[in-house]
This record gives structure tokens, C-alpha cells and sequence, in this order.
């Protein structure tokens, strides 16, 4: 299955907005438990890229190629994302001037993301962790896949998500860990990418064993209603359970739930195949980037404010951003790109 799936797209665009509503703490305050289907989807992408490599490419070029391309995707949105956090923590933080420029010099480390990595930097867009746990992840699940092919993707890297996501609940009691280590040695947002990209990886050998499987009219009915009931109790949990037991439970529910809706097996999954889905992948990843710093100088300067007006606020600063990100990014891309054709 290689050709773009729109429900995916979609997905992606409606738990950036679950990301935003959490990070300002409103409705869904589980929604973190989103950030772990975004790992899924990546690794059914890296596993996808995987089965189209050219099996004589060095193991090495072709993990390099794999994550330089990751982050060429990301970089070019996240730079000018991060610099207007680094203007906007000057009003959420007010402090002189030669303390900002120092602190300023430390968003190499969210530029270049090495969060996971155990660096200390100024991490503004507040998703710093994510980046920098898909990117290091990626360089360690993409040579195993190629390298171990199956027995990699339908035994390690079940196990694995298993496992990892069973310890952090074991240790924190929920999954929501962004930034911790572990015996001063493992660090919980490595360990969910690692586990967010195999549970990924086995998405893919799933999919890719069921697709020619359709189902029957009954059987499209009752999956259609399966995905309904999944998803409300997704959405319940992130809303009324925030951080608990039930953590796990949502995760495995929502590999299930992207397994019919990549194969289309719901009536809802259908209606979404469109075009101009592709394009809100682009947003999400633009919206995803610029909302975090948007949050904390509300909360730090327009505190007094009604919640309706601090939302809207919230939302229009967070547009406004979005959209100077967007034009500057995809100006540097596309200038880049000439560059790169012309030389």
C-alpha cells in the first residue's frame, strides 16, 4: 500500500489539535497519549521506506538517507518556529538582554534536536523531545529493519513496544514521560520512540498481510462502529482519566484503530480519501511546531482574561505564527532546492 492514504493525513491534522487543546490545558488533558500514535505512523512510514530501498545500497548510506530526508522535512519549519519562541520567552521571562542572547545560543540543540540525547538547550517549541526521539530512534530501528527484515519487524518489535511501554507504566504509573532517566541511563522520550516506531513497524507488516482482505458489507458496518466506539473511548480516557492505569489500554486500542483505518476498512476511513488531505499533513507539522510558547505567554501576561478570549487568543497567535512559519519555510525549501539543481 504506497499510495498516499488520506486517513492518515487527516489523523495527523486532528491530534495536532488534541496536542494544542492539551498543552493549554483544556479538555484533553491525556492528550499526550496522541504523541504515541504520531510514533506509530512514523514507523509505518519508515518501514514503508524500507521495503522501497535498494537492497545494494550500503546499510549505512541508506539510514542516513533515511533520516537526513526525516529531517530535512521538519527542519525548515522548525527553525523559524523556534526563533519566534526564543522572542516570545522574552515577554513569558523577562530578563537582560546579554542572558537572552546566551540562552538563545542553547536552541542549537533544538535546531539540531538532541534532547533525548541528555543535552541541556533552550527548548522553546515545547516538542523538542519528540523531534529529537524520532530522529535518534530512527537511526537505530531503521538498520535493524533492514538488516533483520521480519524477524525484526513481526517479533522484536512487538516485544519491544510491549516492554517499553510496560516499564514506564510500571515506574510512573502512565506514559506521559517525556523527560526522565531511568538509572541515569535510559531516557523515557528515547524509550517511547523506540517503542512508537516498532509498534509502527509491526503497523505496517499488519497492514501490508491484510490488505487484500476485504471485508463484506456486514463486516464494514461492524468495523465502521468498532472504529466510532474506539475512538470515543480513546477520547474519553484522555478527557476524564488523564495519567493513569489506563494509559496502556488507549495505546493498544489506537494501533488497532490506525490498522482499519490505513486498510480502509471502515466506511469513515473511505469518505476521507481526498486530494487536498496532503496538504493538512503540512499543517499539522507547522501548527504542531508553533503553539507551545503561545500557551505560556498567555498564561504568564493574560492571565485575567476570560478562558473564551485566552482561547481565542490562543488560537489566533498560534494561526498567525503558523502561517509566517509556513511561507518561510517552504521559501527556504524551494530556494534551497534550486540552489541544490542549479550547482
Amino acid at each position: 500500500m504506497n499510495k498516499r492514504n488520506g486517513y492518515l493525513d487527516v489523523a495527523k491534522f486532528l491530534f495536532s489539535i488534541i496536542i494544542i487543546l492539551y498543552h493549554f490545558d483544556l479538555i484533553f488533558l491525556g492528550g499526550y497519549l496522541v504523541v504515541e500514535a504520531f510514533f506509530m505512523i512514523s514507523g509505518y512510514f519508515l518501514m514503508r521506506s524500507v521495503k522501497k530501498a535498494d537492497p545494494d545500497e550500503p546499510l549505512g548510506v541508506s539510514t542516513g538517507r533515511f533520516v537526513l530526508h526525516k529531517y530535512r522535512s521538519i527542519v525548515y519549519f522548525l527553525i523559524p518556529s523556534a526563533i519566534i519562541g526564543c522572542i516570545a520567552y522574552v515577554f513569558i521571562m523577562p530578563r537582560e538582554p546579554i542572558d537572552v542572547l546566551m540562552q538563545a545560543t542553547l536552541s542549537i540543540f533544538e535546531w539540531i534536536p538532541l534532547q533525548v540525547a541528555g543535552y541541556t538547550g533552550f527548548y522553546t517549541t515545547g516538542v523538542s523531545w519528540y523531534l529529537s526521539a524520532l530522529l535518534l530512534a530512527s537511526l537505530i530501528v531503521y538498520p535493524l529493519a533492514r538488516k533483520l527484515k521480519t524477524t525484526f519487524t513481526l517479533i522484536i518489535c512487538p516485544l519491544v513496544a510491549i516492554f517499553y511501554w510496560g516499564i514506564l507504566s510500571h515506574n510512573f504509573g502512565h506514559i506521559n514521560v517525556p523527560n526522565e532517566w531511568l538509572l541515569g541511563l535510559f531516557h523515557t522520550g528515547m524509550m517511547r520512540g523506540i517503542a512508537g516506531l516498532c509498534a509502527g513497524c509491526f503497523l505496517y507488516e499488519c497492514v501490508t498481510r491484510l490488505e487484500n482482505k476485504k471485508p463484506s458489507v456486514a463486516g464494514r458496518i461492524a468495523l465502521t462502529l468498532l472504529e466510532v466506539l474506539g475512538w470515543g473511548y480513546c477520547l474519553l480516557i484522555m478527557t476524564q482519566y488523564p495519567k493513569s492505569m489506563y494509559d496502556s489500554a488507549v495505546l493498544y486500542v489506537m494501533f488497532g484503530l490506525l490498522l482499519i483505518g490505513i486498510n480502509q476498512y471502515s466506511y469513515l476511513t473511505i469518505l476521507v480519501q481526498f486530494r487536498w488531505t496532503k496538504h493538512l499533513a503540512t499543517i499539522s507539522t507547522v501548527v504542531y511546531l508553533n503553539h507551545y510558547y503561545w500557551g505560556q505567554l498567555i498564561w504568564k501576561n493574560f492571565y485575567t482574561l476570560p478562558q473564551t478570549q485566552q482561547l481565542l487568543l490562543y488560537f489566533g497567535l498560534i494561526a498567525a505564527s503558523s502561517l509566517v512559519v509556513f511561507f518561510v519555510g517552504t521559501a527556504a525549501m524551494r530556494l534551497i532546492g534550486r540552489r541544490k539543481q542549479t550547482a
